[in-house]
């Protein structure tokens, strides 16, 4: 799950154009930054056994990137260097959505990862994945396929076992969800939470630093779905240690292992066009 979702992020960011049209222009960002930051990293968890971490026969049997200190780390600078290149919050906002969007879409219909069985001397992308190795991994498309509907139920049916998709392969520990309900406007109104999600390091830490930007996984890939079945969203999400706790979206405490977001759908025919 880790590396799927670097590699999704990394994907976007590369087709995005732009900055990253430059060739190399996003690896060489991502690297000097990976390496500028990584003996911060190694102190603040020095009292932590990261020796999968420098431990070369280790490594060879464990793919690194699955520790969740380090992928915690690659994802904030991954985000970083995402926000060097993308400056205008709209389009933060945009390429957010196309990371979601991709995610669903590989919820839908499986992905591997993984190096590839080389029938020659060049590398084929299209050759099948050694699952053999250390460093492959897989989600499965998910079944049964989720409600087509837009009905409530159907809504918070489909959010629900995208979510448990999620937790299934280790993104979080858990999750609710409030009661979807309809307002006198029309709109479906509701409030889902994330415990301890993978990406809760790498959030909290980025809004110390006063950005935005963050690696919102969960809720993209549920705005994607809820545009299938043509209802646009929007969110408001905070840190926090429960469904219903009082936390302050200002206080970035390192003790609230969740996010909270309040969501509101509106019907839109377009959105998922």
């Amino acid at each position: 799950t880790a590396v799927i979702l670097l590699r999704t992020t990394q994907e976007a960011a590369l087709d995005w154009g732009g900055a990253f049209s430059k060739p190399g222009f996003y690896q060489t960002s991502f690297n000097k930054k990976r390496s500028a930051n990584f003996e911060a990293f190694k102190s603040r968890y020095a009292t932590y056994n990261l020796t999968g971490l420098y431990d070369a026969t280790t490594m060879q049997n464990k793919d690194p990137r699955t520790n969740r200190f380090y992928f915690a780390f690659l994802n904030e600078i991954q985000w970083r260097t995402l926000a060097d290149g993308i400056k205008r919050r709209e389009d933060q906002d945009r390429f957010s959505r196309v990371v979601g969007d991709r995610l669903y879409q590989k919820i839908l219909k499986g992905d591997v990862v993984g190096p590839r069985i080389s029938q020659g001397d060049e590398f084929d992308p299209n050759a099948p994945v050694n699952m053999s190795s250390p460093f492959s991994g897989s989600w499965l498309a998910i079944e049964p396929p989720l409600p087509r509907g837009g009905s409530l139920g159907e809504l918070s049916d489909g959010a629900r076992r995208l979510l448990g998709y999620l937790r299934d392969q280790g993104y979080c520990a858990d999750f609710s969800f409030s009661e979807f309900k309809q307002s006198s406007a029309g709109k479906v109104e509701f409030t889902s939470f994330m415990r301890e999600p993978a990406n809760i390091e790498a959030t909290s830490s980025i809004l110390r630093q006063g950005s935005s930007f963050l690696p919102r996984y969960e809720q993209r890939i549920l705005q994607a779905f809820f545009a299938d079945r043509g209802y646009e969203s929007s969110i408001a999400d905070t840190l926090a240690d429960s469904l219903t706790s009082e936390a302050s979206s200002k206080t970035v405490s390192p003790l609230l292992r969740g996010v909270r977001t309040t969501w509101v759908l509106t019907l839109d025919p377009d959105a998922g066009l």
